[in-house]
């Protein structure tokens, strides 16, 4: 059961939980000062305790406009412009950002700019692979599936929207003999 937790003259939802022998707690804005209304707000946020505990996360009532409890849903669509204006504020090169861009287009033209990113197991992966084998060559499936094994270790180190990053194994391609110059 949440109990409120108040923290620089706000109220906070605070649900304690344990994984694996681990005390876990999550704090949920009521963004209010009043106790009254804060008691309010914490009976919803225990109707949906199970669920935020099991990982779904809800916009309450007076965390958005329309005025409604909604679960929010990550989506490859809503989910890689975060991603790409997190590679441009720390430094990536303008040309590898356009290339991250141009590798999610071809992961939401295969699995659909609407697939739930929590989804994302080792055989989309490998459909996308299959789906570009006769399109781009070994080399440029490579670069394209090291470009999503970095927006997946975002979405697990960063926004902890996964919490396991599906194996992806690269094609093998036969070594290039150096180049010199005479």
């Amino acid at each position: 059961m949440a109990r409120l937790r108040k923290l620089r003259k706000k109220y906070y939802a605070r649900i304690r939980y344990s994984i694996n022998n681990r005390g876990t707690e999550k704090l949920i804005p009521l963004q209010t000062t009043s106790k009254v209304e804060a008691i309010a707000r914490l009976v919803e946020v225990n109707r949906c305790e199970k669920d935020i505990i099991n990982g779904l996360k809800y916009s309450f009532p007076w965390m958005n406009k329309a005025r409604e409890l909604k679960v929010l849903r990550r989506t490859l669509y809503n989910t890689i412009p975060n991603y790409l204006d997190y590679q441009k504020s720390n430094g990536c090169r303008l040309e590898s950002v356009e290339r991250t861009s141009n590798c999610m287009n071809n992961l939401k033209l295969v699995l659909g700019k609407d697939f739930l990113i929590e989804n994302i197991q080792t055989g989309e992966i490998e459909r996308f692979k299959t789906h570009f084998k006769e399109n781009l060559s070994d080399v440029g499936i490579n670069i394209n599936l090291t470009r999503i094994k970095g927006f997946l270790n975002w979405c697990r180190d960063i926004n902890r929207i996964i919490e396991k990053v599906p194996i992806i194994r690269l094609i093998r391609t036969p070594q290039k003999l150096p180049t010199y110059l005479t």
